[in-house]
């Protein structure tokens, strides 16, 4: 979670690292504290210092210039018992119901629970009281669980993804995996696309997005080659077919049914295979194809025609 996403009047309480800057940088950890006596000012109170001291962390509705880094640290409610007024404690051993601690001095503390007597902060703890995160504290841990899995992240035969090299030269690329080790194609981040056996499983590798994807597909498509993610494999771009006049094709229109006649030319405009029945009728077609062993079954239908067929 960015500093600029955080909203410090919600983070009463929790533990944060900042480094700020006054008249030299400094840097520490500490818990913030809302001073409403000033102005509502959110301030943060460095545990790090003996007596304890105020730096003003918010005003006019965001972080203050001298802020240069900041980071919420989730407590941990397994091992946290130093209770602050404020906190929000859970019964672990009977009802589960929630509690505020209202009142701390020294080492004691009330919560309103239990006729609000007073505990010692390990007295607390010890009957089975835990901290209930603030839900700043849950989001940054969700947050970090989220990334974790991006981090443990393993592609499966045919994925397309996005990876760096964590030693060497330090190359980025987009690669189409095979195998989950190595890659079918793969475009390097100055511009070469090529097939190659790079070992994705020893680098950084995360998903590739749709726009990454694109860029891809495009650098292959300039090589004549595209991505058949049904059979999973690179395969050549079928080129346009180069007729004759003459030419014995299956012709139609819109989807519709095939028919047979003889290509005259090619024209520029939607309807550009022009061909003839019979030598009566010029007329431009949507769609031609050769007229052969493999096609003569689509005469008559209006079934689409399959590279490969």
């Amino acid at each position: 979670m960015e500093m600029k996403d955080i909203d410090l009047t919600k983070c009463n309480n929790c533990r944060a690292w900042v480094r700020y800057r006054y008249d030299r940088v400094y840097e520490g950890t500490g818990r913030i504290e809302k001073v409403t006596e000033e102005g509502g000012e959110v301030r943060m109170r460095f545990v790090a210092d003996e007596d304890g001291y105020l730096i003003t962390m918010w005003e006019d509705g965001k972080i203050c210039e001298h802020i240069m880094d900041f980071e919420i640290v989730p407590r941990d409610p397994e091992t946290y018992q130093d209770w602050q007024v404020g906190d929000v404690i859970w019964d672990t051993h009977e009802s589960g119901d929630n509690g505020r601690i209202i009142f701390r001095s020294g080492d004691f503390v009330a919560a309103d629970i239990d006729g609000c007597r007073c505990y010692t902060c390990g007295e607390l703890y010890d009957d089975g009281y835990r901290l209930f995160l603030t839900g700043i504290e849950q989001k940054i841990i969700e947050d970090k669980i989220i990334e974790k899995k991006k981090r443990e992240y393993e592609p499966q035969d045919g994925d397309i993804v996005a990876w760096k090299d964590k030693e060497g030269d330090g190359r980025s690329a987009l690669s189409i995996c095979r195998e989950k080790n190595w890659s079918y194609m793969t475009l390097f981040t100055n511009g070469t696309c090529c097939v190659n056996k790079a070992t994705l499983s020893m680098n950084i590798i995360r998903p590739a997005t749709d726009e990454e994807k694109k860029r891809l597909f495009d650098a292959m498509a300039k090589q004549g080659k595209r991505w058949n993610a049904e059979k999973k494999v690179v395969e050549d771009i079928p080129k346009p077919y180069e007729f004759r006049k003459g030419d014995v094709v299956l012709y139609r229109d819109y989807g519709g049914f095939w028919k047979i006649g003889v290509f005259v030319e090619m024209r520029y405009g939607y309807d550009k295979y022009v061909t003839t029945t019979d030598g009566v009728d010029e007329c431009g077609y949507r769609e031609c194809i050769p007229y052969n062993e493999r096609t003569m079954h689509l005469l008559g239908t209006s079934e689409d025609y399959k590279e490969g067929e």
